[in-house]
């Protein structure tokens, strides 16, 4: 029997003799993007990294912008052959690079953060988070987890990335919540990072509403630095329900990468004992795995349509 994977991809590939079997992929629903660099060499500042999919058509102002500002010079698309190694399913895959330039930016991390967004006009309101990428200021970051304590929860020593990819992860979630809920994630009364780690989320809570700001994991070296080092509440959890909270605790819970690592009964477990921690009307903040993690599976063209 065929499984859920093998039946996506029939509806998307078809057979064509040029391309070992198969023609490129449709757009997807999140279209995936990477700023890989950002250099500030006195006040002029560079940015690089590639956008799919590939559009020649410049919007006004041009594909990127920085905290809201145009930059002076874009040079897109530029070939990027790693990227096409990896999404060879895609069309123009290997010609999607940017580099972005601009020579007075003025404060590179307003209110503590680094904006640098692609420009997409047809991006659903809910979803808009996923055109901005998010830097913080790392010198507001002096103290960071050690790299075993990062590896265990991202599977990666960098200390940038693990800085960058919490703080888009956690602003992306917060403008989805404004459009869904009108408020902030911090202007909920009781917040949960369900699977927080070592914080590498929870740290872009503000700090003055760390009251509001609760933390669980199950490994209890990770919570323990983020109690120690760390603005907020955080409890060691179980791999199974029930967690150590009363009933209706929380009227927001965000859940990065946990339900990714569970099979459907377990997910069915926690769900449900979500729903038990949370007050009614809650707003749950989950991410799975979509078409952009299929993508990065990187099988090649036949093991992809075996699969």
């Amino acid at each position: 029997m065929r499984n859920a994977l093998s039946r996506y991809f029939e509806q998307w590939l078809r057979p064509r003799p040029e391309n070992r079997g198969f023609v490129p992929l449709a757009r997807l629903r999140a279209e995936p993007w990477f700023v890989d660099k950002v250099t500030i060499d006195g006040t002029r500042l560079r940015a690089e990294g590639w956008s799919m999919p590939v559009d020649d058509r410049a919007p006004d102002g041009g594909w990127f912008t920085i905290n809201g500002k145009p930059f002076d010079r874009i040079a897109y698309p530029l070939p990027r052959a790693d990227v096409g190694a990896v999404f060879w399913q895609r069309e123009r895959s290997a010609l999607c690079g940017f580099a972005c330039e601009i020579d007075d930016p003025g404060d590179p991390y307003p209110n503590g953060v680094m904006e640098i967004r692609r420009v997409v006009g047809d991006t659903p309101r809910l979803e808009r988070g996923r055109d901005s990428w998010f830097a913080p200021d790392p010198a507001l970051h002096s103290t960071l987890p050690d790299e075993d304590r990062r590896f265990r929860v991202i599977g990666d020593r960098d200390p940038r990335g693990f800085l960058v990819s919490g703080a888009t992860d956690y602003h992306r979630m917060d403008r989805a919540l404004v459009e869904a809920a009108g408020r902030h994630v911090h202007e909920f009364a009781h917040v949960l990072d369900w699977g927080v780690g070592c914080g590498r989320v929870a740290r872009h809570f503000p700090r003055d509403r760390a009251h509001a700001l609760t933390g669980c994991d199950i490994d209890r070296d990770n919570v323990d630095w983020c109690a120690a080092n760390l603005p907020g509440t955080f409890a060691c959890s179980r791999l199974v329900p029930p967690l150590p909270f009363d009933d209706a605790s929380f009227d927001v819970v965000i859940g990065v990468s946990v339900f990714t690592h569970m099979r459907e009964p377990m997910q069915l477990a926690w769900l449900d004992e979500l729903a038990r921690v949370t007050l009614p009307g809650a707003y749950l903040l989950m991410t799975t795995h979509g078409e952009t993690a299929i993508d990065f599976s990187r099988l090649a063209p036949d093991a992809k349509a075996e699969s």
